[in-house]
């Protein structure tokens, strides 16, 4: 409560103008049994203490409503320091006039005799000032705690919905291929068609089941990219070939789910299924600490190859929601030869 108790807020003014009046009325109970002059609380208590706050509120009130957020809150700590010095200097001008000549007026026949120094005046006004200054900053400090955690949530949230919409355009695509493949092995009546279809219900287990986790093991992506190009060899020409070679520290190591999928479908796209020479594809994974790179190299096809395409298009905006500042996707072609290479550092992935 104390450290929101001088934080504005327009939906909970009243709250805080609740606590304000909270405050000033502990105080002026704490003044009075500070200052009182016999055993028990008189009349005369509460009234010296009255009259001694009308020199404290007067200064703090200037303080956390102009001079704080007209210099502080700008961090124009010198001239703050000048109208805070010249404030607390007014504070205690006001409380030698309210006891010289205001007092007996407010309360006739009550005689009150300033027994307090001038640096004791000094010290009062200057703790108060200190004291309210210290809670309305850490109140601030709350309020922009809290509102940076918002931000933090929203945006997680904001994150979590792109990812999921971006893993949905994946399935479908991934599915799309492969339905293909199945399609043109149906209509050459392919031996062992129902063992590529177990082959690819297995794949399409693990898209849609198993990455519904915000991470898998590193062991079960080299599984899918297994499984892939097993399926994926049996509609390659007899002149085609792969070379498929990982080196990895640790297979149980987390990773986002699909991220070498659509390098892999479309290094088969271009570098195998639109040859009509004979075609290598080579796949390297390595794997080492936090580092992680994934490349692929081909021939580049007879027609040119655009840099994008669904697959490396989702593939890009997924990298800078995972690995913002963490990741290297680079796409290098050369005269006959078409080069992608991705590069994680895997300690610094935004989800969990």
């Amino acid at each position: 409560m104390a450290s929101q108790l001088f934080t504005s807020h327009k939906k909970s003014g009243w709250r805080s103008r609740v606590r304000q009046l909270l405050f000033w009325m502990a105080s002026v109970f704490a003044l009075a049994r500070f200052f009182q002059l016999g055993d028990q609380l008189e009349r005369i208590d509460w009234y010296f203490s009255l009259l001694f706050h009308i020199s404290i509120v007067l200064p703090v009130t200037i303080n956390l409503h102009w001079l704080m957020p007209l210099h502080l809150q700008k961090r124009r700590f010198v001239a703050y320091s000048f109208t805070l010095f010249a404030v607390w200097g007014m504070g205690i001008f006001v409380n030698e006039m309210v006891f010289d000549f205001l007092a007996e007026k407010i309360f006739p026949g009550y005689y009150f005799i300033a027994y307090l120094e001038f640096w004791e005046i000094a010290l009062y006004i200057g703790f108060y000032l200190l004291l309210t200054s210290l809670i309305k900053l850490s109140g601030d400090w709350f309020k922009a705690e809290n509102q940076r955690l918002e931000v933090e949530k929203r945006a997680k949230e904001q994150l979590d919905e792109e990812l999921r919409a971006l893993k949905a355009q994946i399935n479908p695509h991934f599915l799309f291929n492969n339905l293909n493949l199945l399609y043109s092995q149906a209509l050459r009546k392919v031996d062992g068609l129902p063992e590529h279809i177990l082959q690819l219900s297995d794949l399409l287990r693990y898209v849609l089941y198993q990455t519904n986790s915000n991470k898998v093991h590193l062991a079960d992506e080299i599984k899918m990219i297994e499984d892939y190009l097993a399926l994926s060899r049996r509609r390659m020409r007899e002149d085609a070939s792969i070379h498929w070679h990982y080196e990895v520290d640790d297979e149980q190591v987390e990773i986002p789910p699909l991220l070498f999928l659509p390098l892999v479908e479309n290094g088969m796209k271009y570098g195998i299924f639109e040859q009509t020479q004979p075609a290598t594809l080579a796949l390297q994974m390595l794997q080492k600490g936090t580092t992680l790179q994934f490349s692929t190299s081909n021939a580049l096809p007879e027609h040119p190859v655009k840099s994008g395409g669904v697959g490396l298009d989702n593939l890009r905006r997924r990298l800078q929601r995972l690995y913002p500042e963490a990741h290297r996707l680079e796409i290098r072609q050369e005269a006959t030869n078409f080069h992608v290479t991705m590069e994680l550092d895997l300690s610094r992935c935004v989800v969990q």
